[in-house]
């Protein structure tokens, strides 16, 4: 189904406008799963590193912007 509603996506504007809305892409995914594991980090009061917060959220270094690298870089200080 998910094959068929992409091909013709164009015929659902409405559908669209909606998943547009909803959907975040995978950086979007990314920086929200860093922002969780430094919360889950401090709350147990362990150390802020970039391999721990990346090993936590389940992302590899290959996949690391450079939006997420600035905020890992912000909790170093």
């Amino acid at each position: 189904m998910r094959a068929l509603l992409g091909k013709h996506l164009d015929k659902l504007p409405k559908t669209k406008e909606f998943l547009d809305h909803v959907l975040e892409n995978g950086e979007k995914y990314r920086l929200r799963k860093i922002k969780w594991a430094i919360q889950e980090l401090e709350q147990r009061g362990e150390q802020v590193n970039e391999w721990k917060v990346l090993k936590k959220a389940g992302i590899r270094p290959k996949n690391v912007s450079e939006g997420i690298l600035k905020l890992l870089n912000s909790f170093r200080e």
